[in-house]
């Protein structure tokens, strides 16, 4: 029997993703139990910070570093002059000089350089009898010697006499270790925001009808991934924003008001990710705050709709799972908050139009977009109409019927 090669591949974005959130987890309640007094959790913080930043074993590429490089996320830090940078008078006898502190990721003292956090492991923050330490090698000496990633039955002497150097009931090591793995953890929940984070605006009537099961204003499935992000009604006309992470985890934003459907809507629907990787999703109405959900645990999805298969007026499994609906517009993503405020205006604005122009859906008429282009193919021939037909009971006419206007088919004349 042929003895078994083992033969290595590339792990997908997505995969190195989930680690990275996992990575970050396992920071979070280290780091939050070290701050209840639980120092034994410094341990999983030694081995995270290795693998994050610092982890070069056989070819290998730190984790957070290796992410942020594949989805161009530029992260940097602003830290003080490296150790060693003193007057003459007190470089003589020099015995121990640590520096650099703080680091923080906005600028908080006249005297800090902005650098990359490649850079920072590189930084020179401590120097002891007359050897200098650059970051990695703190990092890499507490994952090695500390117990984060191995059990050594041995340490290097220097390292061993710093320990007895203490600030506030911590070795200074590790009081600055701490420090470097709390701005990790937080350059870490900003490069997760910077890619999921979202807003979306929407603007849409909807006709009385009568619903028997879910109908989808839209439902966005990146290729190859659980990542989705989906708008849809229920049989009571109560309209829900979810959304599905890249490591399958779910939530669902809920309206329970009754909403008069009798005039168009301006929704948006956000999702944000907040410090302590809970993830919150939101529906404001018309520029009201309705409803908002909390998940306690990250729920990762691009936000660039360009990578997802979208599709308008149905399910990605279901060509049948739509309504009749008026459908105006639909846009953005991640938005500096000016950027945020101008899509508001423009939709509130449009809210305000006598002629407004939808295309009107039927149920099985829809939209889709191939992942990589924001061409809305149409399919089963939905129409170019008007919201103000529609709110006076005009509709187009129904393939193969007369052009007198009427309700279509799946439309209840009498109201909902």
């Amino acid at each position: 029997m042929a003895k078994y090669r083992y033969q290595p591949i590339q792990k997908p974005l997505g995969y190195r993703i989930q680690e990275l959130i996992q990575s970050l987890e396992v920071m979070r309640d280290s780091l939050g139990a070290v701050r209840l007094g639980k120092l034994h959790q410094l341990i999983p913080v030694y081995g995270q910070l290795r693998a994050l930043l610092s982890e070069k074993r056989r070819g290998n590429r730190p984790l957070l570093l290796d992410v942020a490089k594949e989805v161009g996320c530029a992260l940097a830090v602003h830290c003080m002059p490296p150790a060693g940078e003193l007057p003459e008078e007190l470089r003589e006898d020099l015995l121990l000089h640590l520096s650099g502190f703080p680091i923080t990721i906005e600028q908080e003292l006249p005297g800090q350089s902005k650098i990359s956090l490649e850079d920072l492991l590189d930084h020179r923050i401590l120097i002891y009898n007359e050897r200098s330490y650059p970051a990695r090698d703190i990092i890499t000496f507490f994952a090695n010697k500390a117990g984060g990633a191995h059990y050594s039955p041995d340490l290097p002497k220097d390292f061993a006499e710093l320990l007895s150097f203490r600030l506030s009931g911590h070795p200074v090591l590790v009081n600055a270790l701490l420090q470097i793995a709390d701005l990790t953890y937080k350059l870490g929940v900003r490069l997760l925001k910077s890619h999921s984070d979202s807003e979306t605006h929407l603007l849409i009537f909807v006709p009385p009808q009568e619903l028997t099961s879910e109908a989808y204003v839209f439902d966005s499935q990146y290729p190859d991934s659980p990542m989705r992000i989906f708008c849809r009604l229920d049989p009571q006309m109560r309209l829900a924003f979810g959304a599905t992470g890249i490591q399958g985890a779910s939530a669902i934003a809920r309206i329970n008001r009754l909403v008069d459907w009798s005039k168009p809507h301006h929704f948006t629907l956000s999702l944000t990710i907040d410090e302590a990787l809970a993830t919150r999703l939101e529906i404001s109405m018309d520029g009201e705050d309705l409803t908002s959900v909390v998940a306690p645990y990250p729920i990762f999805v691009v936000n660039d709709p360009l990578h997802y298969s979208s599709f308008q007026n149905r399910s990605h499994e279901e060509e049948n799972a739509g309504l009749s609906l008026g459908f105006v517009e639909m846009d953005g993503k991640n938005l500096p908050p000016k950027a945020q405020a101008q899509l508001l205006l423009h939709f509130e604005e449009k809210l305000l139009q006598d002629d407004l122009a939808c295309v009107f859906f039927r149920r099985g008429q829809y939209g889709h977009a191939a992942p990589g282009t924001k061409d809305m193919q149409m399919t089963n021939s939905p129409l170019m109409w008007n919201v103000s037909k529609l709110m006076r009971n005009e509709y187009p006419a129904e393939r193969g019927a007369s052009p007198e206007n009427g309700p279509p088919s799946d439309v209840n004349h009498s109201g909902t």
